[in-house]
């Protein structure tokens, strides 16, 4: 096992440095294998040095040496690296494997976050099957996330027509991430909305305010016309609100059991509560539960204090898209994006041209605004009670 490890990471350390003479060094480490065990330690350095990444920088000599390595590779074991280098029996061996519903669903999701990484084209006809498909969310939410990579317009309009009927609430947040990614597709977004086929109330404030950074006319004109000029609300206007849920919350009782149910719908997709809900937003077991004050200021006010672990960042790509998240893991090659809708995705630094911090909160200010005056009361009984 030390041998193993120590063996990867010399191959790994080798191929994070890049440049065609430790690429190269690589491709003679696995010339020199002497056996089908070596090849797979070469083999796996290489793959746990270029995650998150393609392999499309690799000097021939490398890439010959790995197509050629993957010939033995029978079982699959190496599938991910032989996408990563464009080796024509891996993508099809793996568009094979995303689309079978009876195939193991941990390497149906690391096949497809896989596409999402590198550009291989060929993908997307597969993908959107699945979008359209799958009779699993969470496959599906994640195909959405890594067709983000694509700029192909058949795919905002493949996720169009299954938007109002082939897709749940969930769902649908994954493909407003997707649509809103791009401008092109964000205008096609925003015509569904002006024509009465999609809901403006239905669109989160997180996809309004990346839609706003855009600066298409076009863009601009719909996104006045359905939400005028979006911006934060006034110290004064929060104070208001937080008095005013105070108020509501003081004249009556709230039924902690509905007010889960009203958790479900308004938190829980970004923060997690005695063990339920999302990994977006922090967890909320251990706060001053019982202090409704607390409640209301960060509630309201979201953007007041925002932990450093849950800065919301700002990525445009080379390729046009932009991108909204927290960053949940780094390195010198890759950034990891947890984006609202609960999806992480992996980029490779070289495909990033801004990475900036927002000084605006995930969360929207106006959650409570939706609820009725017995739900708001549900909602803090639930909140507030013991375990």
């Amino acid at each position: 096992m030390v041998e193993k490890f120590i063996a990867e990471r010399i191959v790994q350390r080798y191929a994070l440095a890049g440049g065609d003479e430790n690429l190269r060094t690589c491709a003679r480490l696995l010339h020199v294998a002497p056996d089908a065990k070596s090849v797979n330690l070469v083999l796996g350095g290489l793959e746990k040095a270029f995650a998150g990444r393609a392999a499309n920088q690799f000097p021939e000599e490398l890439k010959m040496a790995v197509t050629e390595a993957l010939k033995e590779d029978a079982a699959g074991q190496h599938l991910s690296l032989g996408v990563r280098v464009g080796h024509p029996g891996a993508l099809t061996a793996a568009m094979k494997i995303i689309t079978d519903e009876k195939a193991a669903k941990d390497r149906r999701l690391e096949l497809i976050r896989l596409f999402g990484e590198v550009s291989q084209p060929s993908c997307i006809l597969p993908l959107l099957k699945v979008v359209h498909d799958s009779p699993d969310v969470s496959i599906r939410l994640m195909t959405l996330a890594s067709l983000q990579r694509y700029d192909d317009p058949n795919i905002a309009k493949v996720v169009l027509e299954a938007y109002p009927t082939r897709f749940n609430d969930d769902l649908r947040a994954g493909a407003q991430a997707l649509l809103a990614s791009r401008p092109t597709w964000a205008l096609v977004f925003l015509r569904e909305i002006d024509a009465g086929y999609v809901s403006p109330r239905s669109v989160s404030l997180e996809i309004v305010r990346t839609f706003k950074r855009y600066s298409d006319k076009k863009i601009v004109e719909l996104v006045e016309k359905h939400w005028g000029k979006v911006r934060a609300s006034t110290a004064a206007e929060k104070l208001a609100e937080m008095e005013r849920v105070a108020k509501v919350i003081a004249a009556g009782k709230g039924d902690a059991a509905a007010g889960k149910v009203a958790f479900a719908n308004t938190c829980a997709k970004c923060h997690k509560l005695f063990g339920e809900g999302g990994q977006v937003g922090p967890e909320l077991t251990g706060y001053e539960r019982d202090n409704l004050r607390y409640w209301l200021e960060n509630i309201v006010d979201p953007s007041a204090s925002i932990r450093d672990e849950y800065v919301a960042f700002v990525i445009e790509t080379k390729d046009g898209r932009t991108l909204t998240g927290i960053i949940v893991a780094q390195d010198k090659a890759t950034v990891s994006l947890r984006q609202n809708d609960g999806q992480t995705i992996r980029l490779a630094r070289e495909q990033i041209e801004d990475l900036a911090a927002s000084p605006i909160s995930l969360m929207p200010e106006d959650v409570l605004k939706e609820l009725k005056d017995q739900q708001l009361r549900d909602l803090f009984a639930y909140l507030m009670k013991k375990k």
